[in-house]
């Protein structure tokens, strides 16, 4: 069971092999759905959810029906420039069928360096929450390629999604950020990152989780239950 110990703001960071569990490198449209029920369901219960997301890539190997990862990254560049655009649709049609819009954000890490460019994000996350809609993150590959070619001492630590998913809670000023992977590679593949990522968000005394992508149904179960509510309040807007 997921709890979030009373933190209003939240990010949810899903990585490509939780979006592609189980589908053979594509992108699983029931685990799309169900971040989408769950991610609803923090939103209705109060809460103010950011998702991080991955996939881009994968989404581009999809549409070009590639079944091997390219290694080149110029390739990786324009298929994550490519497979964007299925990925946010996806999420979209999701998230519609709940009554919830999204607004989309590819970043890169001259976000974190300018403090008018940060409250430019915290104003959009505000405006949409206050509208029913979710904002949702993801590395802009095809401008920054540090998590493609995985440099050394990148700029300002900004590697991948992991990272960004720390400097995205600190920038909003998240209570929880909670990491979503496949159980099959929990605790490998990106864990580097990864505890960069939560050692960055607990330093900033940002409570941190790593979950398996199957919990989520228990996400939206215990905030559709007295238990998980605790004093929620109606959904926004």
């Amino acid at each position: 069971m997921i709890y979030f110990l009373g933190s209003e703001k939240v990010v949810l960071k899903f990585g490509t092999n939780s979006l592609v569990r189980d589908n053979r490198n594509r992108i699983n449209r029931d685990i799309i759905h169900a971040i989408a029920e769950a991610t609803s369901c923090l939103y209705s219960a109060g809460k103010k959810p950011l998702i991080v997301t991955s996939g881009a890539v994968a989404a581009g190997m999809e549409i070009n029906r590639i079944y091997e990862r390219p290694t080149e990254t110029v390739q990786l560049q324009n298929l994550s420039a490519e497979g964007a655009r299925l990925l946010w649709q996806l999420y979209a049609d999701a998230f519609r069928e709940y009554g919830i819009g999204t607004i989309y954000i590819p970043v890169t890490w001259h976000l974190f360096e300018a403090d008018y460019e940060q409250e430019n994000l915290r104003r959009i996350a505000e405006y949409s929450w206050h509208n029913s809609k979710i904002v949702l993150l993801n590395t802009n590959d095809a401008l920054t390629n540090e998590e493609l070619v995985r440099r050394s001492g990148s700029i300002n630590g900004f590697s991948d999604n992991d990272i960004l998913a720390a400097l995205a809670s600190e920038c909003i000023a998240a209570g929880t950020l909670v990491f979503f992977t496949d159980p099959g590679v929990m605790g490998t593949g990106g864990g580097y990152s990864k505890r960069i990522a939560l050692q960055r968000a607990s330093d900033k005394g940002i409570k941190t989780g790593v979950y398996s992508i199957t919990e989520l149904e228990g996400l939206s179960k215990s905030f559709n239950s007295s238990a998980g509510l605790g004093d929620a309040h109606a959904k926004k807007g």
